[in-house]
Formats: C-alpha cells, sequence, structure tokens
C-alpha cells in the first residue's frame, strides 16, 4: 500500500483524492448508497439510546456527576482501544464483514445494558463493549460511503451518512424518554437491541470495493499516520469540546429542575440536517480545512454558550450545536480521507475517529472531576477552551498541506 496524495498535498477544491476504481465509485443517489444509509440509520436507532443513560442516572439520583462522566468516558475509551484494530481490520477483511461484526457486538452491549441497568459495574461493561462496537460500524460505514462518493463529493458523501446517524441520534433518546415510564428502562434497552438487529439484514447487499486484503507494513501505517497527523490533533480537541456539551447538558438541566432533555437531540439532529442536506457541497467548495476551521469557530462559541442554556432555550442550543458539528464532521473527515489512498482509508477513518473518542474520553473524566467540584457550568468554559487548542494545530496541518506548492 502506498498513500496516492502525499502529506504534504495542498488542500484546495481540486487537491487530488485518491482514486476509486469504476464499479466502486458509485453515485451517491444510487440504491447501493441508499442501502449504507439505511444501514446507518437503523443501527443508529439502537446504538443512539446509550445517549439518554446520563439523563436516566441524573434522575434516579443513585450516581453523581463524576460516575455520569466514568460512564461517558468507558465508552469513549471502548471507541478508543478499539479504533487502531478496526482500521486494519476494514482493510484487511472488508467493510461489510467488519461492521456486520460490529453490529453483532452493539446488540450484545444493549442486550447487556437491559440486564445489568441496575448494576453499575454492568452498565460500564455494556457501554464499553458499545463504543468497542460503534467503532467498527461507523467506520465501516464511513468508508464504504466513502468509496461510493463520485470525486469532488466526498463531504457531501459523508455529511449525507452523518445525516442517518443524526436521525437517529434525535429520535432514538427522545422515543426512549417518552417510553422509560410507561414500560421501564429495562424494556427500553431490550426494544433498542431489536432495532440494531434490523440493520443487519438491511446491510445484505453491500459491496466491498475492489483492491482491499493487501498486507500493509508498519512503514505504510507510519506514512499514512505522518499525512494525518495534526488532524488527528484536531479531532482529539474537537471529542473534548463535544463531551462537554453531550454528555453534562443533561446533568445540568436536571439540576436546574427540567422536566424532559429531549428538546436538546431535536435540535441538534435539526441544525446538522440543515447543514449537510442544505449546504452538503459547501466543504467541497470552500475547502475542506477552511470549512473545518469555520465550523471549529463556531464549536467554541456554542459551547462556552451552554453555560447560560435553560430548558427553554435547550432545542435552540441544541440546534446550534447541530449546525456547529454538522458542519466540522463532513470537513474534517474529508480533509483526513483525502489524504490516504482508497487502500488506507479504514485505518485513517478509525484513527480520526479514535483521536475524537479520546479526546471524548479524556475529557469527560476531568469534566467529571470539574462538575463535582464547581457544579456543571463551568463544564461548557472548560470545553470551549478545549476546542480553542484545535485551531494552531489545524493550521499545523493547513501549513504542512501547502508548504509544497
Amino acid at each position: 500500500m502506498r498513500t496516492d496524495v502525499p502529506a504534504h498535498a495542498p488542500d484546495t477544491l481540486h487537491a487530488p483524492i485518491a482514486p476509486v476504481a469504476p464499479t466502486a465509485a458509485l453515485d451517491s443517489r444510487t440504491a447501493r448508497f441508499g442501502r449504507i444509509l439505511a444501514t446507518q440509520l437503523a443501527y443508529g436507532m439502537g446504538f443512539s439510546t446509550f445517549a439518554i443513560v446520563p439523563a436516566m442516572l441524573a434522575r434516579r439520583g443513585d450516581s453523581g456527576s463524576a460516575d455520569i462522566g466514568l460512564l461517558s468516558a468507558t465508552l469513549a475509551f471502548g471507541a478508543l482501544l478499539t479504533a487502531p484494530v478496526a482500521g486494519f481490520a476494514l482493510d484487511r477483511f472488508g467493510r461489510v464483514r467488519v461492521l456486520r461484526a460490529g453490529i453483532v457486538s452493539t446488540v450484545i452491549a444493549l442486550l447487556g445494558l437491559a440486564a445489568l441497568v441496575d448494576s453499575p459495574s454492568g452498565r460500564l461493561f455494556a457501554s464499553f463493549v458499545g463504543g468497542a462496537s460503534f467503532v467498527f460500524v461507523f467506520n465501516g460505514t464511513s468508508t464504504l460511503a466513502a468509496d461510493a462518493a463520485k470525486p469532488g463529493e466526498l463531504a457531501r458523501a459523508v455529511g449525507w451518512l452523518g445525516s442517518a446517524g443524526m436521525i437517529a441520534h434525535a429520535a432514538a433518546p427522545a422515543i426512549a424518554e417518552r417510553l422509560a415510564p410507561h414500560i421501564g428502562w429495562r424494556a427500553v434497552f431490550l426494544l433498542a437491541a431489536g432495532v440494531c438487529s434490523l440493520s443487519l439484514v438491511v446491510s445484505r447487499g453491500l459491496l466491498d470495493p475492489p483492491g482491499l486484503g493487501r498486507a500493509r507494513s508498519w512503514a505504510q501505517a507510519g506514512e499514512a499516520m505522518r499525512a494525518i497527523g495534526p488532524l488527528l490533533g484536531v479531532a482529539l480537541c474537537a471529542g473534548g469540546g463535544y463531551a462537554a456539551i453531550y454528555t453534562f447538558h443533561q446533568p445540568h438541566l436536571v439540576s436546574l429542575g427540567a422536566e424532559r432533555v429531549g428538546a436538546y437531540f431535536v435540535g441538534f439532529t435539526g441544525g446538522a440536517l440543515v447543514m449537510r442536506l442544505g449546504f452538503g457541497g459547501l466543504p467541497d467548495r470552500l475547502g475542506h480545512a477552511r470549512t473545518t476551521a469555520l465550523s471549529l469557530g463556531l464549536y467554541v462559541l456554542v459551547c462556552a454558550g451552554f453555560t447560560w442554556v435553560s430548558e427553554a432555550s435547550l432545542g435552540l442550543f441544541g440546534a446550534l450545536h447541530g449546525v456547529a458539528h454538522g458542519v466540522f464532521y463532513p470537513a474534517c473527515t474529508a480533509l483526513v480521507l483525502s489524504r490516504v489512498s482508497t487502500e488506507a482509508r479504514g485505518f485513517a477513518s478509525a484513527l480520526a475517529n479514535g483521536a475524537f473518542n479520546a479526546g471524548h474520553a479524556v475529557a469527560s473524566l476531568g469534566y467529571g472531576a470539574l462538575a463535582a467540584r464547581e457544579g456543571t457550568g463551568p463544564v461548557f468554559l472548560a470545553g470551549a477552551g478545549v476546542l480553542l487548542v484545535s485551531l494552531p494545530l489545524l493550521a499545523l496541518a493547513a501549513h504542512r498541506g501547502t508548504s509544497t506548492e
């Protein structure tokens, strides 16, 4: 394997993107791409139920901020520790086979959460397995979508895939929150496991691009890592900022007396969908690096703004977070994938996702300790500070990308 795009490739609209064989260069509007989207949607409807667990714990009153932070960190650590394995597996054994294995593991995690919902150690174990499994599925569908994208539409394809996940991210927690008082949390997680298993059926017919399965040396892996090194730092900081909002808006609102927190998920999805569906081609036109920088600047402001969130404004703040993340994710992902060859996309995607989850995990632990000592409000200011660090790292990545021009 070699990288078709050198580490110093310029980031412009016409920057060389790794070629895809004609049989794999599928139009993003074909039935096969639709099947990828449907697989992500069905999977997300099950997996996204994990997102409501912090609110469940806060309402039950048997877990403090530190415990909630630990649970969130455990899920992210599961994703982090399996990222390198997932990266090699996706390129070596095929996207489809690996993502299906991830779906099965997620179903097992949800069943475990249902069985052990009253056990703190059981919840941690289920969260770890769920996070680890998510990496295989998320990067499997992401690389399949990238393989199917037409030249010049990489960010758009990634954004459309992310939109399917966002829809699930909004619907699943909101549905779970309303069902739980009537059927109980155990039944909610059992139902989520059943929905998640449907993605196995939907994924039938998906095919890998040709050329996968080639042996990769450690030197070649190192070459790919050098090509995207500073971008991994950007993803790390973004994960830290995301964790502040994603994990602690729920206990923060509950501490203020909020009855429901589902408005965040609806707002987040609405904002993300507007950007990804209405402006999905923006990163490809404006430039992946430039768009990533703009989204990170907005991310800083939104994260700091959550300090003043209320139940009435939660939907609006969720929408602003969705706009920031809805632009950042496809732009940064496209920037990463455009710097490696087709055969290394699984590895690069898993590394970037692993870096994001590393930031999420480490920051969640720190935020939990901060919230236990100072309250949940300062967590959002800390998250904004972490996001600020990403901007010089992105500048370094842009400098490397243009230094040979």
